[in-house]
C-alpha cells in the first residue's frame, strides 16, 4: 500500500519500445474481410477498364431464297465495323487511367481501414494504461474497506467512517468494470477489422516527434495522400472521356464480304460501309465537358478541405503536447500521493480527506492519459498517408 503506484505509472508510460501497431496492422491487411472484398472490387474495375477496347465484334449472314423454278439463290455476308483510329487511342488511355485510379481507390479504403485499427490501438494503450491504474486504485480501495470493517468490529471507528470505505471500494470496482468493458469493446472491433481476435496488451505509446512547420511537411505528405490522388485521377479520366467523346463523333467504317449464288450466276465481292453519329452523339461533348469541369472543383474543393483539416490537426497536435508537457511536470515534481498515505496514516488526515484528495490525483492522471490518447489520436490521422 505504501508503494508510489503514481511515480511507477508515470515512469512505464514514458518508456518507449519497439514499433507496437505494425504487427496488428500486418494482420488487419492480411486477413480483413473488408480488405478482402475492396481487393475484388479493385480487380472488378481494372477488368472492366479493359473492356471495349477491341473492335466491334464480326457480323455474319445468310440468306436462302426459294423460287418456285426451283432456282434458290443463296446470299453470305460478313462485315468488320470500326471506329476512326483515335477512339481506340483515347479509349486505350482512358483504361490505361481508370486502370490505375482502381488501384487508387482500393489504396483509399486500404489506408481508412488501417487507420481505423491504428486508432483502436491507440484507444487501447490508455484502456491497457487506465486499466493498471484503476487495478491499483480498487486494490488500495478494498485494503481500506477491509481495514475500516476490523476496526468497526473493535469499535475504533465509527459507522460513517466505515461506510464511506466501502462507497469508496464500491465506486473503485465500478470504474474498473467500466475500464474492462471499453477495452473488450475496442479489442472486439479490432477483431472485427482483423477477421480474428488479436491481442494488444502495451500500455505505453511510442515517443512522438511533431514537424516543426506545417507547410514544409504537408508539401511532402500532399503527393502521397491515396484520397488527393484518387481525385486527381477521377479529374484527369473525365478530361480523357471529353477528348474520346469528341473523337467518337467522327464517322465508323465497315469492310466485309458479300455473295449471291444461283445456278445461273454468282454474285460476290467486297462491301464497304460508313455510319455518321449525326443524332446519337448529341449533347455528348457538352455533358463530358460539364462532368469534366465537375470533377476537377471537386479535386480542388478536396485539395482544400484535406489542408484545413490538416491544419486544424496539426495546431491540436500542438496545443496537445503542450498540455501534455504541463501534466508531465505538475505529477512528476508535484505529485503529493505518498505525502497524503503518510498523512493519513499519522491521523493528520481523515478518511474523507484522504479519499478526496486520492481522486483529485487520480483524476489529474487520468486527464494525462486522455490527452496522450488524443495526441496520438491526431497525429495518426495526420500520418495516415504513411500507413
Amino acid at each position: 500500500m505504501r508503494k508510489n503506484w503514481l511515480i511507477i505509472l508515470l515512469c512505464a508510460a514514458s518508456m518507449s519500445a519497439q514499433d507496437i501497431y505494425t504487427p496488428v496492422l500486418n494482420r488487419v491487411e492480411q486477413n480483413s474481410p473488408s480488405l478482402q472484398a475492396f481487393r475484388q472490387l479493385a480487380e472488378a474495375e481494372r477488368l472492366a477498364a479493359k473492356t471495349g477496347l477491341a473492335p466491334h465484334n464480326p457480323e455474319v449472314e445468310f440468306g436462302y431464297l426459294w423460287d418456285k423454278s426451283g432456282d434458290d439463290r443463296k446470299d453470305v455476308s460478313v462485315r468488320q465495323g470500326f471506329d476512326f483510329p483515335s477512339v481506340y487511342a483515347h479509349r486505350a488511355k482512358l483504361a490505361d487511367i481508370n486502370t490505375a485510379g482502381a488501384e487508387l481507390r482500393f489504396r483509399r479504403e486500404r489506408q481508412q481501414l488501417l487507420l481505423a485499427a491504428k486508432q483502436t490501438c491507440v484507444r487501447l494503450v490508455y484502456l491497457n494504461a487506465r486499466l493498471q491504474l484503476s487495478e491499483q486504485r480498487a486494490e488500495r480501495a478494498d485494503q481500506l474497506a477491509q481495514a475500516y470493517a476490523r476496526l468497526l468490529e473493535k469499535g475504533a471507528c465509527t459507522q460513517l467512517e466505515y461506510n464511506k470505505a466501502q462507497i469508496n471500494r464500491t465506486r473503485a470496482l465500478g470504474d474498473l468494470q467500466r475500464t474492462q468493458i471499453e477495452r473488450q469493446t475496442c479489442l472486439a472491433d479490432l477483431a472485427r477489422m482483423a477477421g480474428e481476435p488479436v491481442p494488444f496488451d502495451h500500455a505505453d505509446y511510442e515517443p512522438l516527434l511533431l514537424p516543426s512547420d506545417f507547410d514544409t511537411w504537408y508539401a511532402e505528405a500532399e503527393n502521397a495522400m491515396p484520397a488527393l490522388l484518387a481525385q486527381h485521377n477521377a479529374a484527369e479520366a473525365a478530361a480523357r472521356q471529353v477528348r474520346l467523346t469528341r473523337a467518337s463523333a467522327a464517322p465508323s467504317f465497315s469492310v466485309g464480304y458479300m455473295g449471291e449464288f444461283q445456278s445461273a450466276q454468282q454474285l460476290q465481292g467486297l462491301t464497304v460501309g460508313m455510319a455518321l453519329p449525326l443524332w446519337s452523339n448529341a449533347h455528348r461533348v457538352r455533358q463530358a465537358k460539364a462532368q469534366a469541369l465537375a470533377a476537377t472543383r471537386t479535386e480542388e474543393d478536396t485539395r482544400l478541405a484535406l489542408r484545413n483539416r490538416l491544419q486544424s490537426l496539426f495546431a491540436q497536435a500542438q496545443a496537445l503536447q503542450q498540455t501534455l508537457a504541463g501534466y508531465d511536470v505538475s505529477l512528476t515534481d508535484y505529485n503529493s500521493a505518498e505525502l497524503l498515505y503518510h498523512a493519513f496514516e499519522g491521523g493528520e488526515l481523515t478518511l474523507l480527506q484522504y479519499l478526496m484528495e486520492s481522486d483529485y490525483f487520480f483524476e489529474a492522471y487520468d486527464l494525462r492519459l486522455q490527452t496522450l490518447r488524443d495526441l496520438h489520436l491526431v497525429t495518426a490521422e495526420m500520418n495516415a498517408w504513411q500507413l
